[in-house]
């Protein structure tokens, strides 16, 4: 499921708003999903 929307999304955006913003947009998102994940102890992995 999320690689059907990941892909939509790209196809959508990329002409848009160029495949360099929409590649730190991909990153930034996860980075900030790690950080939230950390923060609030999701998996419990410590």
């Amino acid at each position: 499921m999320f690689g059907a929307i990941f892909i939509s999304s790209a196809i959508l955006l990329v002409p848009r708003i160029g495949a360099a913003t929409f590649l730190a947009l991909l990153i930034t998102g996860q980075m900030l999903a790690s950080v939230a994940f950390d923060h609030f102890e999701w998996l419990d992995l410590i």
